[in-house]
């Protein structure tokens, strides 16, 4: 028997409550309730809490939500492992998550290998700062697309290529990182 979603949001927001404002709640769907069960857990959740929470799931179940209001007013951490990695690669997620615009948090892999631990891990990548994050623990709207940042490796590169022009212009263009990147 299904548990109730009214009942399911109180019992998180009761044991949560002191972490609103901090920590951006998640509701872990990977059971088989429907997406009008994920819909009645959110709206309640935020009625009690005034947060929109953010969803994890699998990415084979994210277009599941098409015409539903979540992708709207929560942000999206979707699992997806394109193959066994180990570490981070940097590769750019490659799946379709669309009715939301882009993933707050993408889990690349369950197989993580980190200097002592000795058992294999769940590795995220987080496509936000501190400012996004706030947002999402904090207000009822979702932030914009966060574009992930660039190391000074990938300006040196995007440098070599021309892309930040030449004297002044690069100067300009590359602002604080400018030093860094001509060293």
């Amino acid at each position: 028997e299904k548990n109730s979603a009214l009942l399911e949001a109180k019992f998180f927001y009761d044991n949560c409550k002191n972490y609103f404002g901090k920590g951006i709640p998640v509701l872990d769907w990977e059971v088989d309730t429907d997406v009008l069960w994920c819909e009645e857990f959110i709206e309640e959740l935020h009625k009690l809490s005034n947060v929109w929470c953010m969803i994890y799931m699998s990415a084979s179940r994210v277009a599941q939500f098409e015409g539903s209001w979540i992708p709207e007013k929560c942000g999206l951490w979707v699992a997806g492992y394109p193959y066994a990695m180990a570490s981070w690669t940097e590769d750019k997620m490659p799946y379709d998550i669309n009715p939301w615009k882009f993933a707050a948090i993408w889990q690349f892999t369950s197989s993580l290998i980190i200097r002592g631990f000795w058992e294999r891990l769940d590795g995220n990548i987080a496509y936000m700062d501190k400012e996004a994050w706030d947002k999402y623990a904090q207000c009822s709207e979702i932030p914009k697309e966060e574009k992930p940042k660039k190391t000074i490796d990938d300006l040196v590169l995007e440098t070599i290529l021309g892309e930040y022009g030449t004297g002044e212009e690069r100067k300009k263009m590359l602002g604080k990182n400018y030093r860094e990147v001509q060293n």
